[in-house]
């Protein structure tokens, strides 16, 4: 078994992952659904930003297996699809001062 948390075979992923959320709307999105499943339009309703860009950012985060979608009367209802992504954010976010 290898040493190493990071394996080198994993290293582009985890590269390519971390600039996924590494971008301040994509984070906004991902908070936003943390609070539960919801539609574009409720995402757009509660983070404030323009439809065509959360769809963007949605796409994004989708092809990384962040965010996954159901279609629920001609509506796309996305929900977070790995909640170890809350759990690194919360990991990034604690404060080592105390």
């Amino acid at each position: 078994m290898d040493k190493f948390i990071l394996q080198q075979e994993n290293i582009h992923q985890l590269a390519e992952k971390f600039k996924v959320l590494g971008e301040e709307t994509r984070l906004k999105i991902i908070r936003c659904l943390e609070k539960g499943d919801k539609s574009v339009n409720e995402i757009v309703a509660d983070t404030g930003l323009l439809q065509a860009n959360v769809s963007k950012h949605l796409k994004i985060l989708e092809k990384f297996n962040i965010v996954a979608y159901k279609n629920e009367s001609h509506s796309h209802i996305y929900q977070i699809s790995d909640p170890k992504i809350l759990q690194i954010c919360k990991i990034i976010c604690e404060d080592d001062s105390q």
